[in-house]
């Protein structure tokens, strides 16, 4: 019952940890392509999807 619990308590870690880089990769990716072309630099600004 230990054993099972204590997995059960990782997996809740790990699943948290998934979501929360996710969040980040997604704030990220927001932020990035929201950025105007002048900030990256003219010759960056056709790299934007």
């Amino acid at each position: 019952m230990q054993a099972l619990l204590t997995l059960l308590i990782h997996s809740v870690k790990a699943r948290a940890a998934l979501v929360v880089a996710s969040v980040l990769l997604f704030v990220w990716w927001r932020v990035w392509l929201t950025t105007p072309s002048w900030a990256a630099g003219d010759q960056y600004a056709n790299w934007h999807p």
